[in-house]
């Protein structure tokens, strides 16, 4: 793919800035700029079809997956409830619901598929793992051994489960104001048995405060945490402080490091009071007074993270969302191919929030004129002269 990679290149993408040299068997792919010559980029395009409504009003889409039937499934955690729709979006069946039993959930962290027809799902209250191979019926379900404190699925890397902490060890003892502690990943087989250790990385970065004899977690804002994404059994992580990712085998040896010159990620007054606005009027009317008391002092860093979530597409594509310092879908996602090239941008539809992206599609959720959550499907045009491209 390398190859083809590179072979393609030099003939339907723009000439940039772009190197690959090789570090101790570890690749280093820096982009000075996009590949992408303007106009030649992709578009995500119009909506192909709509799951959710006609009675199944979702609530809280945590995760949905298409299978490589065009099948898709969506896992809603605001009712425990997993559903099956066939390729154009009829409901096929309906699984799970709310309790502690065989099939039953507290809260579905994640959904994916397994390969073939089978799908999982998991249980973040239970660290548990359920698994259907037919909609709606349940195939086995099985616990994480051990189970990470904090565990969340990251998802299937091929023959088993990759899965990281939301919350790093030490978080709440170590100091106070923006604390960082880092947080493991961690790779279990088909089983659900711990396999191996891939490392430890700088996780979420939160506000800690002393309230009488509590320590409290606070809101701050522009605090970074720990982007990453799965994908051919490879595991990209990145920190969000400079324009880096870097990829990793699931035995923890370091594959690939990916960097590019991005925009400026000073801080700006502007920014700040924009935040503390958005920040005021989320609250309700009597809360305001006090969560304008709390931002005076609120410590700001003078840098914002250099990116927001991590995706791997058809194709290996790795796609690098945008930072957003307010409640909002990404509207701008970064592409880089298989060598760590930085092709160029596409833009989401507004609100728009990807989950899965395909050859020529995109899945993501959105929200309708009344505020109720959608998930759709979405075409995705590669302009001709784009890499990748017809």
């Amino acid at each position: 793919m390398a190859a083809l990679a590179s072979a393609c290149g030099d003939q339907n993408v723009a000439r940039a800035g772009f190197e690959v040299r090789d570090s101790a068997g570890v690749s280093i792919a820096v982009s000075q700029e996009p590949a992408w010559s303007p106009g030649a980029g992709w578009i995500v395009g119009d909506r192909q079809f709509v799951v959710g409504g006609g009675g199944i009003d979702l609530f809280r889409v945590s995760a949905a997956v298409r299978l490589p039937d065009r099948r898709i499934v969506v896992a809603d955690e605001g009712t425990s409830l997993i559903h099956f729709f066939d390729p154009v979006g009829r409901l096929e069946a309906t699984g799970g619901g709310e309790g502690d039993g065989p099939g039953e959930f507290r809260i579905i962290q994640a959904i994916g598929s397994a390969g073939g027809d089978t799908v999982w799902v998991y249980d973040f209250s239970h660290r548990r793992l359920t698994t259907y191979r037919r909609p709606g019926e349940v195939d086995r379900s099985m616990s994480l051994q051990p189970a990470l404190a904090t565990a969340a699925l990251v998802g299937w890397s091929g023959d088993g489960y990759v899965a990281t902490q939301l919350w790093g060890e030490g978080s709440g003892r170590s100091s106070f104001g923006l604390v960082r502690n880092p947080v493991t990943f961690v790779n279990y087989d088909a089983q659900g048995v711990l396999r191996d250790t891939i490392g430890s990385f700088p996780g979420r970065e939160v506000l800690l405060r002393p309230e009488g004899e509590r320590v409290v977690m606070g809101v701050a804002p522009f605090t970074r945490t720990a982007s990453y994404a799965l994908g051919a059994g490879v595991l990209f992580v990145g920190d969000q402080v400079t324009h880096e990712v870097r990829s990793w085998e699931l035995d923890g040896g370091l594959v690939a490091i990916i960097r590019w010159t991005g925009g400026s990620l000073e801080v700006t007054d502007q920014d700040v009071a924009e935040w503390k606005t958005r920040q005021v009027e989320s609250a309700a009317s009597v809360d305001q007074p006090s969560v304008r008391a709390y931002l005076t002092d609120v410590p700001v860093p003078d840098r914002r993270p250099a990116y927001g979530p991590l995706l791997v597409g058809a194709g290996g594509y790795l796609w690098v969302g945008a930072y957003e310092y307010v409640s909002q879908a990404p509207s701008f996602w970064d592409v880089f191919d298989v060598r760590g090239r930085w092709l160029g941008s596409v833009e989401m539809p507004l609100g728009f929030r990807p989950l899965q992206i395909g050859e020529d599609w995109v899945l993501g959720v959105t929200r309708d004129e009344l505020d109720v959550e959608r998930v759709e499907v979405r075409t995705l045009i590669r302009a001709p002269g784009a890499f990748g491209g017809p």
